[in-house]
């Protein structure tokens, strides 16, 4: 296995087949996009082409860098609920799918922002699960130093397990395990996700915490 690091982040791996069997040996790839930063898994409205992935990319909540699409090694219920069709994943493991999502390097300012966002950790908690990476091509076409042919030989880290934070919902009403778990997330596409984003809700910002906190959680 090996890797190039040029000016803009990209990264090349030999092996583009590494499962959890394998996952010991790639212990230099994951130094690498850990260092001085932590690893975000994002399956809803922070994904690119998504409502709220404008947070992911304005410079003054800090750095996020894609690394490419991927999803749970476990599996999890992801849910669409609320009067804003907001995505939860439930922290209940083996059941639902197989969640399809993000994975973003992001510097502690930007985890600062979106721990705000999420209001961790007393709505949703973040914490390390294991994620897959599916496809890096996106993440890679964007280095502006790569040589000719080298996009094809740079599948970059597909099939690589990584351990990435991401946000559950711990504490929910066991009524949520009765809405069809989704696989993947889509705001602006899938109607039954169509999101109501916070400037287009008319209730203040106090009562729209109650609301959600309502529907989500245990009392």
């Amino acid at each position: 296995m090996w890797f190039a690091v040029p000016r803009s982040f990209h990264f090349v791996l030999k092996n583009k087949t590494l499962n959890l069997s394998i996952l010991a040996r790639s212990s230099d790839f994951r130094q690498f996009v850990n260092m001085t930063s932590h690893l975000v898994f994002v399956y809803g409205t922070l994904k690119r082409g998504q409502p709220n992935h404008e947070k992911m990319t304005n410079p003054d909540n800090g750095q996020a860098t894609f690394i490419g699409e991927a999803r749970t090694v476990e599996k999890w219920p992801l849910v669409v609920a609320s009067k804003f069709n907001i995505p939860f994943m439930l922290d209940k493991p083996g059941l639902g799918h197989h969640v399809t999502g993000e994975v973003f390097k992001v510097d502690e300012n930007m985890l600062d922002v979106l721990d705000e966002l999420e209001r961790h950790p007393v709505f949703y908690r973040r914490r390390l699960t294991n994620i897959q990476l599916t496809h890096t091509k996106d993440a890679i076409s964007t280095a502006d130093d790569m040589k000719a042919g080298e996009q094809e030989m740079c599948q970059s880290g597909e099939g690589t397990i990584l351990e990435c934070m991401c946000y559950f919902i711990p504490n929910f009403r066991d009524e949520l395990l009765e809405i069809t778990f989704d696989e993947a997330y889509d705001g602006y596409r899938n109607p039954r996700h169509a999101y109501i984003p916070r400037e287009k809700r008319t209730m203040t910002k106090e009562e729209q915490r109650l609301h959600v906190r309502t529907y989500v959680q245990k009392q």
